[in-house]
């Protein structure tokens, strides 16, 4: 392996600041620009459970790649291989090209599905 090899990079560790009190494994996040699904989060050493809320200070691993079923903004169709933006103001998927875009749609998604499966942006 080369002597500068760092990280594989699929994956991040993020402190969680004021205000992501409420984030759980599954959800989506922003990391500055890159996009991705909270793995698992831990808090004093101590995994936090998957049906536990975040606390400021816990750490967050984050999936930076793969494919990942996503809230989406409802009612809204997304066909296979839409691009995908993340609304970091409802913290949801949607085709609105104003937000960050994150990924494309891994499978179709009805207006009535309330998740939609992304293929994360890598690059």
């Amino acid at each position: 392996m080369a002597q500068n090899h760092i990280h594989p990079g699929g994956t991040i560790e993020v402190t969680l600041g004021s205000g992501e009190t409420g984030l759980k494994v599954g959800d989506g996040r922003l990391v500055g620009s890159m996009f991705g699904v909270i793995l698992s989060l831990t808090r004093n050493g101590q995994t936090v459970f998957s049906n536990q809320a975040s606390a400021q200070g816990d750490i967050a691993v984050i999936s930076l790649q793969g494919v990942y079923a996503v809230k989406k903004t409802n009612p809204l169709v997304i066909n296979l291989g839409d691009k995908l933006y993340w609304d970091n103001t409802a913290k949801e998927l949607n085709k609105t090209n104003t937000n960050t875009f994150v990924g494309y749609a891994y499978a179709a998604a009805a207006s009535t599905d309330g998740t939609v499966q992304i293929k994360l942006q890598t690059a």
